[in-house]
């Protein structure tokens, strides 16, 4: 039985990074990539059988889900338009973490630099 694996947001270079070394790994898991844009999916990607693109947007926890995952590689985006990323940050984690319930999803995966610019704390 395939392992199935749901990387959200899928269009950060992390994202793109995780979800090539996913495909090329040798277990050959089946990896759902999660984008606002699903067209933009890499050409590379899209003509893997392994590989799903679909619409969500982590901050819109009903736009998005991890049914049939067996785990989740998490990338907190920042933000751009001047939203406290502190906040931005806790709402979209809440909103992985519900749909990691629904989903009951046992594994996750989160990398993240959010405040990575600060000389401490």
């Amino acid at each position: 039985m395939p392992y199935h694996i749901t990387v959200l947001p899928a269009s950060t270079k992390a994202g793109r990074e995780t979800i090539r070394a996913l495909l090329a790994s040798d277990s050959k898991p089946s990896v759902r990539a999660i984008y606002r844009d699903p067209s933009k999916a890499p050409a590379e990607f899209i003509k893997n059988s392994n590989f799903e693109a679909v619409k969500g947007d982590v901050g819109d926890g009903n736009s998005f889900n991890f049914a049939g995952s067996n785990a989740v590689f998490y990338i907190p985006p920042p933000t751009y338009d001047g939203t406290d990323q502190g906040e931005w940050a806790t709402r979209a984690a809440a909103n992985v973490e519900k749909a990691l319930k629904d989903a009951n999803v046992k594994r996750l995966v989160i990398l993240s630099a959010i405040g990575a610019e600060n000389p401490s704390g």
